[in-house]
């Protein structure tokens, strides 16, 4: 009102003045309160970014930045707000840097189904041409059906010494189930089914009722017989040239602790463990001298010796490509990215084409990625600061591939493996029972993905092992 009065060339009075200064007194108090509101929203903000989205770790699930990656590319595939989709939403997959892998199918057996009078069109009622083509479907599925036999297995003792011995019968030493009830249960629980739920399928599919102890005694005594073949799996990956190595957490009887996959071409060795210090490479992999491919973490330093770490080209790549996506692809974020990604292709090109490896290949893309990394000195203080000098401090161990056959650029294969401890940690939550249950789930684990891995039939080999 006193300003307004001011315009009009009419000088306020001081009653004017009083409620003016009252007026913008009370405002600004409102807006020093909302300013203190805002700030400490920006504040718990601030902590959440900072705890959900680390420069060198790849963007959580519960992050805010993945959320909003994942709603951008939700509308890129409905085609909406400018984007070029097909209107439908990309399928599930691994992420960046991952190679897929699907179902591969052999059916023992094969059937035809055919019509068995002329086909009619349900819609409009008239004769419908058979396709000479016939639809193919790959089904698999199970036939149990539950038998109770009575077996009376003939013993001998000796006459000198009384040692008493049975006849063969290839059945359990322990228990009242046969090897395919045994195989059964095992079975369900390498499917990731809980022990509740056990008994409740195995009554569902079979007629047998069985108590939630049981499923539990029955998977501790395959567990227990597996035992040397895990330790022969553990001998077979140390004895290999070249490993990949993982670990994730999980949580042990309340504790939380974590699981290691040491994988080679044939064999897949998983191992649990309260620490994730460097104790747990002492004890499993001393005196290995092979080459292991595996992420930045501290622990894995002690291969860099003897030239013998290859750093995962997946970890890297997906570091880059968040940042460009956190600060912006036509940043020098983006370009880096693209730059680095694009070495690494013509990298597996060159082995590809020639079919050798050599150090003077390694050498040569080595020299390029410096360049690339020397193009960017100026870049203190800035975004790319931390990107460049972690690339930096893995350009030594970023090519070994090119110079040592055999050796896998990236630990894809080790992270495939963890996915069966991961799901298996979403559904049944913990591993009680103590170091007991613990050394018990890694020989199990052990065998179990690498059967998996060799084609196997899981109810066959632990039948062989019981």
């Amino acid at each position: 009102m006193c300003i307004i009065h001011i315009m009009k060339g009419r000088r306020p009075t001081y009653r004017e003045l009083e409620e003016t200064i009252t007026s913008l007194t009370d405002r600004m108090n409102r807006l020093e309160r909302m300013l203190g509101e805002k700030d400490r929203m920006i504040e718990e903000t601030s902590k959440r970014l900072r705890y959900y989205e680390n420069e060198n770790s790849p963007p959580s699930s519960d992050s805010l930045e993945w959320k909003r990656q994942r709603a951008q590319r939700r509308k890129d595939a409905s085609g909406q707000d400018g984007g070029t989709g097909t209107g439908r939403r990309r399928a599930p997959g691994g992420q960046e840097g991952h190679r897929g892998v699907s179902r591969k199918h052999r059916p023992q057996s094969e059937e035809t189904h055919e019509f068995k009078e002329a086909p009619r069109c349900q819609k409009c009622g008239s004769t419908a041409k058979v396709n000479p083509n016939p639809l193919v479907r790959d089904i698999i599925d199970i036939e149990i059906a539950a038998t109770e036999t009575r077996r009376r297995i003939r013993t001998a003792a000796c006459g000198r010494c009384g040692t008493a011995c049975q006849a063969p019968s290839g059945l359990p030493k322990k228990g009242c189930y046969g090897p395919k009830m045994v195989g059964l249960i095992s079975a369900l629980r390498a499917a990731r089914v809980p022990f509740g739920l056990i008994s409740k399928t195995v009554l569902e599919a079979t007629g047998v009722a069985i108590a939630k102890s049981t499923a539990i005694n029955v998977t501790g005594r395959v567990c227990d017989a597996m035992r040397p073949g895990a330790g022969a799996v553990m001998g077979a990956v140390k004895r290999s040239k070249n490993v990949g190595i993982d670990e994730t957490v999980v949580n042990l009887a309340g504790r939380q602790g974590y699981a290691w996959t040491i994988q080679s071409k044939k064999n897949i060795a998983i191992t649990y463990s309260r620490s994730r210090g460097a104790l747990v490479m002492d004890i499993h992999m001393d005196g290995y001298g092979g080459t292991v491919t595996s992420d930045k973490y501290s622990v894995y330093k002690r291969f860099d010796e003897g030239d013998r770490h290859q750093i995962c080209w997946a970890h890297e790549l997906r570091m880059l490509l968040y940042a460009s996506q956190k600060y912006g692809a036509p940043l020098s974020a983006g370009i880096l990215h693209r730059q680095v990604q694009k070495l690494y292709r013509g990298a597996l090109d060159a082995v590809r084409k020639k079919g050798r490896h050599s150090p003077r290949l390694r050498r040569r893309f080595e020299s390029g990625l410096r360049n690339i990394l020397f193009s960017y000195r100026g870049a203190e203080g800035t975004v790319l600061a931390p990107l460049t000098r972690r690339l930096a401090s893995s350009l030594p161990h970023l090519f070994v591939f090119l110079e040592h056959g055999g050796v896998e650029p990236t630990n894809n294969a080790s992270e495939r493996a963890l996915r069966h401890v991961v799901v298996s940690r979403k559904i049944s939550g913990q591993i009680k029972g103590g170091q007991l249950w613990m050394d018990r789930w890694s020989w199990y684990m052990t065998c179990v993905l690498t059967w998996k891995m060799k084609g196997r039939s899981l109810t066959n080999e632990i039948s062989k092992i019981i």
